[in-house]
């Protein structure tokens, strides 16, 4: 049976599909006769008789899932070629034995900063504001090195990629080039899909046109959104940041009411302020904590 509608599974890349029916401690890869050559087929994995398939096609199984049980999944490469129940393995496939486990699309973390992991426990008894202003406001000025940004983000998709999420949105604080530079190649290097929400720092979007040249466009998994912060003191970067989105045609990607203190900074009349609301379903708007009816509204 093949899967002729690549969208059921299009948070699903290939190392991430097999964690959330391999991710467990007894699990262990099988090579059966089917899968026996000299050499392995680079790529092509064959999960087999997995306890529970979830193909969200009703079409493609049983109820709004699409639920298949017993089923073998088989992955090529980053597509998968086929689902249904007794598949033949293309010769050199490794063939994961799938019992009791079940097979569904990754997760996706719609709003992440994936250097944090790097921080992780600071300040945990705060709230945001002096959170922020203990943990993260500081490397605005502090070395944070390249090789730092690679290490802290490449951590969170590993950790990630464990939990079965394989598309996230990385809110990137973009603190130099160099931490840039840390930050992308890290997202690359792990194999995820991904949207790479870049807070620039030149007004005209120079830096941001540069970091999707060199590393968004050659990736077929990773897509670039403007980041910004609707805030007084962040106005004129938003301003600037709501044009760079809609010369590019990307999403512009914002904090918004994450603390109750920032509702006396009239978040809501900055965006239109800025032309934001112009942009329609390419604002992402995130957090959202403290919206008033009024704010739902608009």
């Amino acid at each position: 049976m093949k899967v002729v509608r690549e969208v059921i599974f299009s948070t699903l890349v290939t190392a991430a599909a097999l964690a959330a029916a391999a991710c467990s401690s007894d699990q262990q890869t099988v090579q059966t006769s089917e899968a026996v050559g000299e050499s392995k087929l680079p790529g092509a994995y064959l999960v087999r008789n997995a306890g529970l398939v979830l193909t969200m096609d009703p079409k493609l199984g049983e109820g709004m899932l699409g639920e298949m049980r017993d089923a073998d999944v088989l992955l090529v490469n980053d597509h998968i070629q086929a689902v249904g129940h007794h598949l033949s393995a293309p010769r050199g496939a490794e063939v994961i034995d799938g019992t009791d486990k079940i097979v569904m699309p990754g997760f996706i973390d719609t709003h992440d900063h994936l250097w944090q992991s790097l921080i992780r426990g600071c300040a945990a008894d705060e709230n945001v504001n002096s959170w922020l202003e203990r943990c993260v406001f500081p490397f605005s000025t502090a070395p944070f090195s390249e090789f730092d940004a690679y290490t802290g983000v490449r951590l969170s998709t590993s950790g990630l990629i464990n939990t079965g999420v394989t598309t996230a949105v990385d809110w990137s604080h973009a603190f130099n080039p160099g931490f840039v530079r840390g930050n992308l190649r890290a997202l690359n290097d792990s194999g995820m899909r991904y949207a790479f929400a870049m807070n620039g720092a030149q007004l005209d979007g120079s830096d941001i046109k540069a970091a999707k040249a060199e590393f968004i466009d050659p990736n077929p998994l990773a897509t670039l959104q403007v980041a910004s912060h609707p805030a007084p003191f962040t106005a004129t970067h938003l301003n600037a940041m709501t044009v760079v989105a809609k010369q590019l045609h990307i999403k512009l990607h914002v904090h918004l009411l994450e603390n109750i203190s920032q509702v006396a900074e009239h978040p809501m009349d900055l965006l239109p302020a800025a032309g934001a609301f112009d942009l329609g379903r390419d604002l992402f708007t995130a957090h959202d904590c403290h919206l008033s009816d009024s704010d739902i509204a608009t």
